[in-house]
C-alpha cells in the first residue's frame, strides 16, 4: 500500500529555497568537529564524523547544568534530531551525549543538528536574561540600599550586648551541673 501525502498552504513560490539562518558563537574544531558557546551553562560539541553531540559543563558541574543539558537533549528528541536510546554520561565527568541519525530526507543532517541546537539556546535566553537580571538587583539592593533598609553609622546606640543569641551557647548548659 503506497499512499502520497502532499500537503499544500498558500500559492507555490516558484523556486523556493528554504535557508534559515542565525547567529551564534560557533568554531570548527582541528578535529573537524563543532563547538557551540552560547549557552550559559555548557558547551556544545557537534562531531559529524560520529553523528555525536556532546554537552559540557562550562565552568563548574551543578543541578543547573544538568537540568539544562536534560532540556537540551530532550529539545533534540523532541525536535526529531536524536535518537532518544542513545543519550547518556559521557566519558567527561559531568558530560552528556547523544548520537544523530543519518538523514533520509535529504537535508544535512549536521546543519539541521547545528541549527536546532541554536534554536533551543534562542528558547533559553530568555530564562537566562531574567536570572541575570534578578542577580544584578540583588546586588544593587545590598550594594546601594534603599533609605529604609539601611542605617547611618551611628544611629542604632551600642550596647554591651545584643540578640539573644549568647555568644558562649555551651557554656550555659554548664551553669546546670553540679
Amino acid at each position: 500500500m503506497n499512499e502520497e501525502i502532499k500537503v499544500q498552504v498558500g500559492e507555490p513560490e516558484k523556486n523556493f529555497v528554504y535557508n534559515p539562518k542565525m547567529k551564534m558563537i560557533l568554531r570548527k574544531t582541528l578535529g573537524g568537529d563543532f563547538a557551540i558557546y552560547d549557552h550559559y551553562d555548557m558547551d556544545i560539541v557537534v562531531q559529524p564524523e560520529k553523528k555525536q553531540i556532546l554537552a559540557f559543563a562550562k565552568s563548574e558541574m551543578s543541578d543547573d547544568v544538568y537540568a539544562a543539558q536534560d532540556r537540551l537533549f530532550s529539545f533534540l528528541q523532541k525536535k526529531g534530531v536524536i535518537l532518544p536510546e542513545t543519550v547518556q554520561g559521557g566519558n567527561v565527568y559531568g558530560s552528556m551525549q547523544g548520537t544523530y541519525p543519518e538523514s533520509k530526507i535529504g537535508a544535512d543532517a549536521t546543519e539541521v543538528t547545528i541549527y536546532t541546537i541554536g534554536k533551543f539556546i534562542e528558547e533559553e535566553k530568555p530564562y537566562y536574561a531574567f536570572e541575570d537580571a534578578l542577580e544584578d538587583a540583588i546586588t544593587q539592593a545590598e550594594l546601594n540600599p534603599s533609605k529604609n533598609d539601611s542605617t547611618e553609622l551611628g544611629e542604632v546606640p551600642q550596647e554591651k550586648e545584643k540578640g539573644t543569641v549568647s555568644k558562649f551557647p555551651a557554656m550555659q548548659s554548664y551553669y546546670r551541673v553540679y
